[in-house]
């Protein structure tokens, strides 16, 4: 996992430290929580009441809804900055029956002394910075899945059919400018895929989020970019690398790790189309 995950990145994603909000895209907003919630639900038909739930990362809204269904919350991440910052985002009696866990991912068994029914994680693969990673944490998660089990991940890929010229940097500008693009649709398309032609690596698939973040910057100081504009695109600071695979790999991994999946499609954001959540169940599984 990239270590550039730092507390300022982290930070820079709060829009309100008051009310423990997150500014969307960069984090699950209501819809997207309702779409976990949807596939997690509509899986176990409801029956949800004391099953064990694993999160990889800290993410507060996905913990909030394993919560709020009545589980049993394990969290690992080995990121030592998201556990200061997100152990006690939640009230302290919502998180009664939840662990914390400062670990890698990679080594997901050593943690877990028994199946987990839920796996949720939310952009955590654009992280792992190869196929080979992708393929050994999803092989991992398979696993250590309870056999009637169910994980559900926001994935960042390149859709079939995706027109990246319509998200070329003087583009996204015009329409943010126009009104087409609120400032959570124009600052994340602006780091996803603003500069794609010289920030991605097309052969390994990884963008350079610390060269683009440069290049935003130095376009502010040039007077191309106006204080709401950069402040947009700010939100999602990080200055790692990110890896992004298109759809079909994804879906390939997906199927050679033992799964099965589906993914409704959402409306009414634009990163919804280059976003979407996907639950997977090991093919193995029989309802019977």
């Amino acid at each position: 996992m990239d270590s550039q995950w730092t507390s300022d990145a982290f930070k820079s994603r709060i829009s309100d430290y008051s009310s423990r909000k997150r500014f969307e895209a960069g984090s699950p907003n209501d819809r997207e929580i309702e779409a976990y919630s949807y596939h997690i639900s509509n899986h176990f038909r409801g029956n949800l009441q004391g099953k064990k739930a694993l999160v990889l990362g800290l993410t507060p809204e996905l913990r909030a809804m394993l919560h709020d269904f009545g589980m049993s919350v394990i969290c690992i991440d080995q990121n030592q900055d998201a556990i200061a910052l997100f152990r006690d985002w939640l009230p302290l009696d919502r998180t009664v029956d939840e662990n914390i866990v400062e670990g890698d991912w990679m080594n997901l068994e050593d943690y877990l002394d028994e199946p987990i029914d839920v796996v949720v994680g939310d952009g955590v693969f654009g992280n792992i910075l190869s196929l080979q990673g992708h393929r050994t944490l999803l092989n991992k998660i398979e696993k250590i899945l309870n056999n009637r089990g169910i994980c559900v991940f926001r994935k960042i890929l390149i859709p079939e059919n995706f027109s990246v010229q319509e998200y070329e940097v003087k583009k996204l500008i015009k329409r943010h400018r126009s009104g087409e693009m609120d400032d959570a649709e124009f600052g994340f398309a602006m780091r996803i895929w603003g500069l794609k032609d010289t920030a991605f690596n097309e052969n390994k698939f990884l963008l350079d989020n610390n060269y683009s973040f440069s290049i935003f910057r130095q376009m502010y100081r040039d007077g191309l970019l106006n204080d709401d504009e950069i402040a947009a695109i700010e939100r999602y600071y990080f200055g790692g690398i990110n890896l992004i695979t298109p759809q079909a790999i994804w879906e390939e991994l997906l199927t050679d790790s033992g799964f099965e999946f589906e993914s409704f499609p959402l409306s009414g954001k634009d990163w919804y189309a280059y976003y979407p959540i996907f639950g997977c169940v090991r093919r193995s599984y029989s309802c019977c």
